[in-house]
């Protein structure tokens, strides 16, 4: 996640699962490859992340999901992709969870 960039601006933070992003189903095969088509200057995106917490450390509404022993919460964040002094429309990177 680059400091500044759109992605920290509409809310996402480095460690976050994607759950949502747009359009794209992110539970195919080839959902890396289908990101960049939907990623369109100026025009916003709505983006559900799981987020980390410490166990114990939360207690509103939102369902925990635990994975592999951690506990995540969703937020959806809106995202504006846009030209900015880094790389990108985004400037963040996206990563296949292994």
């Amino acid at each position: 996640m680059e400091e500044n960039s759109p992605a920290q601006v509409g809310g996402l933070n480095s460690g976050d699962l994607l759950s949502e992003f747009a359009s794209v189903n992110i539970y195919t095969p080839d959902n890396i490859k289908q990101i960049p088509h939907v990623v369109v200057e100026n025009r916003p995106l709505r983006i559900a992340v799981l987020r980390e917490v410490a166990e114990g450390s939360y207690s509103g509404p939102e369902k925990i999901h635990d994975i592999s022993g951690r506990h995540y919460i969703k937020h959806v964040v809106e995202v504006k992709p846009e030209r900015w002094s880094g790389r990108g429309l985004l400037g963040c990177k996206i990563d296949p969870l292994q």
